[in-house]
């Protein structure tokens, strides 16, 4: 979400002003929501960095397993949608080097959470150039549609969202939206900011 709009308040036409109002707005609207749900925002930043949390030394597995799929199929990858199958393997791999426990390999084999990971180990090189070419042709074009993409290239780093229906409608909505435009430079509208809530 920060993404998206620091992109919105980046590409927005108008004066200093707006932008600080806004983001007065958006910095009460955020000390609100902790103060009603301290465990949920506050609570959970803690935890994310603390010794406790199994979510960052999972992905540590998951993201290390797919660099390993890569470095053994690095030019076409391990094939589309084959990373559930080869993971286990590899990830136990790494379990048998680690204390019993400390990792929970069934609970982490269907997807490596990063779907930059995941394209390099299931199409390789070629599929990453395939995927930087199609990038390279939505850079061309300018429009709203930007800020809803940054909220989804920057939770795709960490997440996967190749696997839900919802997140890459709206991905592929929002590039198609981009595509269509005739005229690449075409202004940044009131409306972008629009798109931040729909792409979530």
């Amino acid at each position: 979400a920060a993404a998206g709009t620091a992109l919105v308040a980046l590409r927005h036409p108008g004066g200093l002003r707006p932008k600080i109002i806004a983001g007065a707005g958006l910095a009460v609207l955020a000390a609100v929501i902790c103060l009603l749900a301290p465990d949920a925002t506050i609570g959970r930043v803690k935890r994310t960095f603390s010794g406790a949390d199994e979510g960052l030394d999972s992905r540590r597995h998951m993201w290390r397993s797919a660099v390993d799929i890569a470095a053994d199929y690095p030019v076409l990858g391990a094939g589309m949608g084959n990373y559930a199958y080869w993971s286990p393997r590899y990830l136990g791999d790494r379990a048998k080097k680690m204390p019993e426990g400390a990792f929970d390999i069934r609970r982490h084999g269907d997807q490596p959470h990063s779907e930059l990971l995941r394209l390099a180990a299931e199409t390789g090189l070629l599929g990453l150039l395939c995927w930087l070419w199609f990038g390279a042709r939505l850079l061309r074009h300018r429009g709203p549609e930007w800020s809803g993409l940054a909220v989804l290239c920057v939770f795709s780093l960490f997440n996967g969202p190749f696997d839900s229906v919802p997140h890459m409608l709206a991905g592929l909505l929002l590039a198609g939206c981009l595509l269509a435009r005739r005229q690449p430079g075409q202004p940044f509208t009131a409306a972008a900011g629009a798109v931040i809530p729909a792409a979530a």
